[in-house]
């Protein structure tokens, strides 16, 4: 026979007024910075070997940096600019060498055209605080650089209407876009898509340089790799491109 005891104990177990969430969970409010901070948290502690090829959609805002440039912009954009051929256009800074003496008809100087186009990897092996100092390099860029630069974060896709454009170091956005797994081919893909040509478009990819080992480059080869820190390396194999190692570290 059951005692009294054994009743109350068969009571509490079964009665579902215990169940109940602390107050703090019933306020909707709590309840969703709650579970925001869970899903940072659990991205934060996935793997990259456990991200796959799949895109994120993790959004963040990230604290502006500045830092000095990591190695000679002009220099690296040298490189890749002797690649593009260089036209000419008119200009009356210059006396027109058949008709020197007319000083209404315009001379000719060089005229390049440059489409710099730079990706940032946003992908889920690139911490917040790497990413801060990859877009602090690509503000420093635009100091040393007279030209529109177009800027597209991407992990396993371009981050769709993430897309802008920058010619001023404040002008560049220090946010998160992404958090999934990289996948290369999105780029080369992306200039495809808007006919990119070696002869046109100098492409800059920020990268720790962890994503697949084979990419189709449609003949897109004026590519410069800036792998983030020194011991980095691509997992393309051959490299498309020069590949140029920066110094930044991740702490």
């Amino acid at each position: 026979a059951k005692g009294p005891g054994d009743q109350k104990s068969q009571q509490l177990i079964d009665d579902p007024s215990g169940w109940s969430a602390s107050e703090q969970l019933t306020n909707p409010n709590l309840a969703t910075a709650r579970l925001k901070q869970l899903a940072k948290d659990a991205w934060q502690q996935t793997n990259e070997a456990g991200r796959g090829l799949v895109a994120g959609n993790v959004r963040a805002q990230l604290t502006v940096m500045t830092q000095p440039a990591q190695l000679d912009w002009r220099q690296l954009l040298v490189r890749g600019l002797g690649q593009i051929p260089s036209g000419t256009k008119a200009s009356h800074a210059r006396f027109n060498r058949r008709q020197p003496a007319r000083m209404e008809i315009p001379g000719q100087i060089g005229d390049t055209r440059l489409d710099l186009q730079v990706y940032v990897d946003n992908s889920g092996s690139i911490s917040d605080l790497m990413l801060q100092r990859l877009l602090a390099q690509v503000a420093t860029l635009t100091r040393l650089f007279a030209a529109t630069i177009t800027v597209k974060p991407f992990d396993a896709i371009l981050q769709p209407g993430q897309t802008y454009q920058v010619s001023l170091p404040q002008q560049i956005r220090f946010t998160r876009r992404g958090g999934g797994g990289t996948v290369y081919q999105s780029i080369f893909d992306d200039l495809l898509t808007h006919h990119k040509t070696n002869a046109t478009t100098l492409a800059l990819i920020l990268t720790d340089g962890r994503g697949e080992r084979h990419v189709e480059s449609h003949r897109f080869t004026n590519v410069i790799w800036l792998l983030a820190r020194a011991e980095d390396r691509l997992s393309i194999e051959p490299a498309i491109g020069h590949v140029v190692n920066l110094n930044l570290e991740d702490e």
